[in-house]
């Protein structure tokens, strides 16, 4: 794995994991959710990466890209321009597009603003339609839970924020969950790693209808839908309508897992990597 740097258009430094090389088949591009970032995919990418070159963002706000200290330009638009540069200053004509929660947001847009950029898409339990009771629980708690000081403190939270939708975690796994969410800081201190400001700008991200019509963009693309059977963001009838207006969308829901399932758990993992190989080169 190796790291890059790429300059937004309005200055702001976007950070990029680079897995794999580049080859005859189409990268993949991994695209966060509202509150996270690209350690998100640290178990997926490396699978992905086995033959063809894989990318995974922090959009800005998040990770170690830069922050915007009038938190204006976090929505979507500016996420989908920020991928863009991205693609263009690794060279990526098309790349299939992974995107978790907003990730998946942003993804569906990318489709509706540069359509020949896309050879495929992941939607990781996201949909036109939002579960307006997980898109609350999201808000209650993005940008503004109490600072936490240990691991021990950012485990807690983390199981607070999530434990719901993996109740079945392993101590181990709710560090390395922690580990993902949080960084420490040159002190040692222990803290959120994301700009607290991204929930209040996100809120009026899209109309539904906005994202109906987004989706309506990969009417030719190859599409994965994964839902988790417990999600509170995603409902099943909200799949089920996609797959109306999309006979062709391919669907999996994960047992025992709610917003967002675990990309690199076997049967996630399974439906990921079997999508991404089926794309033409």
């Amino acid at each position: 794995m190796s790291e890059r740097f790429v300059t937004a258009a309005d200055g702001v430094e976007l950070f990029v994991r680079v897995y794999g090389a580049s080859s005859d088949l189409v990268p993949v591009v991994c695209v966060p959710g509202l509150t996270r970032n690209s350690r998100d995919f640290e178990g997926v990418a490396p699978a992905l990466a086995r033959d063809r070159l894989v990318l995974a963002l922090d959009l800005r706000g998040r990770g170690r890209s830069g922050y915007d200290a009038s938190a204006a330009s976090y929505w979507v638009d500016v996420y989908v321009s920020d991928v863009l540069t991205v693609l263009d200053e690794l060279g990526i004509a098309r790349a299939c597009l992974f995107g978790e929660s907003l990730g998946g947001i942003v993804s569906m847009r990318v489709a509706t603003i540069a359509r020949g950029r896309v050879a495929g898409v992941v939607l990781s339990d996201i949909g036109p339609d939002l579960d307006p009771a997980g898109v609350a629980r999201i808000f209650s708690y993005a940008g503004k839970l109490p600072p936490v000081v240990t691991w021990d403190d950012a485990i807690a939270q983390c199981r607070l924020m999530s434990e719901t939708a993996a109740p079945d975690l392993s101590d181990e796994q709710w560090l390395e969950v922690a580990r993902q969410r949080f960084q420490e800081d040159d002190d040692g201190s222990v803290v959120l790693d994301y700009d607290a400001n991204i929930a209040t700008a996100s809120v009026p991200m899209q109309s539904a209808a906005d994202r109906w019509d987004d989706f309506g963009s990969l009417r030719d693309i190859p599409t994965l839908v994964i839902r988790g059977e417990t999600s509170d963001v995603l409902a099943r009838a909200t799949v089920d309508e996609m797959r109306a207006r999309k006979p062709d969308l391919r669907s999996v829901e994960i047992t025992g897992r709610g917003h967002c399932p675990i990309a690199n758990e076997p049967e996630c993992l399974a439906a990921i990597t079997e999508f991404v190989a089926s794309l033409p080169g």
